[in-house]
């Protein structure tokens, strides 16, 4: 009689532990070390930020404003352009403000022989390019980019021959790759966070912290779902996102 009582109370119970044992225990979230410059402040800020962009994308405006970043969402697509620094010979070379120098293909120099680069005798103003990738073009291995001129709308393929400016670069400085979100600093103080596409997981998974990023413009058939391009200079790769702050 004691062992069928002893059985039947582990059978009622059993189910009962088990659920209790795997209720979900409340979730840690730790930024990464880094060369992150935000005071602890900052960062408990960022963490409350982030969670709520996880819950609702109705708390951008509340993440933008309890952040006090001292930026408008005007930056997300202000990063994306750069300006022309210099022209090289026949426009065989394009150098941005950011100083980083792309090789023109031979096919396309001639589109960019009026292209404008900043005159600082003249004070003339330079043109703006945006980089985006070189989807459904001849010799897009050799080219993986293109510079894409806003005032003409003109597009040349591109390869980046040389790094950006020490004093112009970005840099990752978090990764989370569950969730796929980076984190990138820049030299003016300015922090943002990024949501990169489930698509271009594998590529994020061999990023590190530290390594320089450029923006683009994401012109492949996600675009609209993740409009920017995080180009990782140090694995020359890059992968699809949109901004979360």
């Amino acid at each position: 009689m004691r062992n069928w009582i002893q059985k039947t109370l582990l059978f009622v119970l059993l189910p009962t532990v088990m659920l209790t044992a795997r209720e979900p225990q409340e979730e840690s979230y730790r930024l990464l070390p880094g060369t992150r410059r935000a005071t602890e402040e900052e960062q408990a800020q960022l963490l409350q930020a982030y969670r709520a962009e996880m819950e609702s994308d109705e708390a951008k405006e509340v993440t933008e404003k309890s952040l006090n970043l001292e930026k408008s969402y005007t930056y997300y697509n202000d990063c994306t352009l750069y300006g022309i620094s210099q022209m090289g010979y026949k426009a065989s070379t394009i150098m941005l403000t950011d100083g980083t120098c792309w090789t023109i293909s031979r096919y396309d120099s001639y589109v960019a022989a009026d292209w404008q680069a900043y005159n600082t005798t003249g004070g003339m103003a330079a043109d703006l390019v945006y980089i985006t990738t070189n989807v459904g073009w001849i010799y897009n291995n050799d080219y993986p980019f293109k510079l894409v001129n806003v005032a003409t709308a003109e597009a040349v393929q591109a390869e980046l021959s040389q790094a950006p400016d020490p004093t112009q670069a970005c840099w990752i400085n978090f990764i989370d790759y569950e969730r796929r979100v980076v984190e990138v600093a820049d030299t003016n103080g300015y922090v943002t966070v990024w949501k990169l596409s489930w698509w271009d997981q594998s590529i994020m998974a061999r990023w590190q912290i530290g390594d320089r990023i450029l923006f683009g413009r994401n012109n492949r058939w996600n675009g609209s779902s993740n409009p920017f391009l995080l180009i990782n200079i140090e694995t020359y790769d890059y992968a699809r996102g949109d901004s979360v702050y």
